[in-house]
């Protein structure tokens, strides 16, 4: 027997994707379709490091439309879709994987900031649903929005409220198929197929492996290790970026301390 954690199927790429104001204007390219499987690596990397409308552009000619929606079919030429969704769909799961990564180190200040990003992300419109389902770990006042309460909260509390963000983020099924005359498993989204299930399916898939994606702490370049090992940094840029940056603080902090013990001496003398 063999287990997969996917499903084949095949989503088509876009041609002549264009921004007019606030909507994106594609159409389907159905000659171009893909298996979704077989361009699965670095999907959920590519599309975390998208910077701009540009970049958005180039990624749907690329890999296609995120979601499904009801033009979406082979006679249809031209589709127009607003650009918010989009935005706001990469500002969600970027900020799944910040408090991810937060989560794992015993730093409150970090998963303070971490699960404030997370509220304000799966906000769309008013009180959102996150907001709403964290005033249970809330024992002070349950009416508070995690805005009033998170800051001064300690760490175990702040541990509950990330495992809280975090939990029921898919609704899977499994199956079973007889192939090449073995049985195969395999589990799936429950809702219809789509690229940004698949985006945010590969982003865990990633985080529960041995080398999980994290987030440069220095230009928040997302980014696959190469190893197990934890990184803090895409590269050795950035390491010595920063390496360089704290040493000239130390070293500035230092030269303070030293006027102020000179000062001190000759005020006294």
């Amino acid at each position: 027997m063999q287990c997969h954690d996917h499903v084949t199927t095949h989503w088509p790429r876009c041609s002549g994707v264009q921004l007019h104001g606030e909507d994106l204007v594609y159409a389907v390219d159905w000659k171009r379709k893909y298996d979704l499987l077989d361009k699965r690596p670095q999907l959920h990397v590519r599309f975390l490091n998208l910077q701009n409308d540009a970049d958005l552009i180039g990624f749907m000619r690329a890999w296609g439309p995120l979601w499904q929606t009801d033009s979406f079919k082979p006679n249809v030429a031209e589709i127009t879709v607003p650009r918010a969704p989009y935005w706001r769909f990469h500002r969600k799961i970027k900020a799944e994987l910040k408090l991810a990564q937060n989560a794992r180190f015993d730093d409150a200040e970090g998963l303070r900031a971490a699960i404030l990003e997370y509220v304000a992300a799966t906000d769309a419109e008013g009180e959102s649903a996150t907001a709403i389902s964290l005033s249970a770990v809330c024992t002070l006042n349950p009416d508070w929005h995690p805005k009033e309460w998170i800051p001064h909260a300690l760490l175990p509390v702040l541990r509950r409220a990330a495992t809280n963000c975090l939990s029921g983020r898919f609704s899977l099924r499994l199956r079973a198929a007889w192939e090449h005359k073995r049985l195969h498993y395999s589990w799936e989204l429950a809702d219809p197929w789509n690229l940004a299930g698949q985006i945010e399916l590969g982003l865990w898939n990633s985080l529960m492996g041995v080398k999980p994606v994290s987030i440069c702490e220095e230009c928040q370049t997302v980014f696959q290790p190469d190893s197990a090992h934890p990184r803090k940094f895409c590269s050795y840029r950035c390491a010595h970026r920063v390496a360089v940056r704290m040493s000239r603080k130390n070293s500035t902090k230092g030269e303070t301390i030293m006027k102020r013990g000179k000062h001190a001496k000759a005020k006294k003398a």
